[in-house]
């Protein structure tokens, strides 16, 4: 992975945005990968970051959408671990074929 990808939370001005090039790819293609999404944390508190990117192993394809599970433990979203969540191709940031 490049340098710098494995942030976690930061300003949504200093956050990486979603990779328009994995927009044109078939959903298909993300099965069994590992792609990161931003979530949005709880504005009502000021002081956390606003975004927390998250990588996520796909695990499936649905209604267009990419099912996945977390594959980090969350520090500000109210998630954990192994829980499953819905990626759009059109949010994704990272792609990586492995968990390295």
């Amino acid at each position: 992975m490049k340098p710098g990808t494995n942030l976690r939370g930061v300003c949504a001005v200093h956050a990486p945005k979603p990779d328009p090039k994995f927009a044109k790819l078939k959903p298909e293609e993300f099965v069994g990968k590992w792609v990161k999404k931003a979530f949005e944390v709880n504005k009502e508190h000021p002081k956390m970051p606003q975004i927390e990117h998250i990588w996520v192993k796909i695990k499936a394809v649905k209604a267009g959408g990419l099912i996945g599970t977390l594959a980090n433990q969350p520090l500000f979203i109210n998630k954990n671990f192994g829980d499953e969540v819905l990626v759009q191709v059109t949010e994704i940031e990272a792609l990586s074929a492995t968990a390295d």
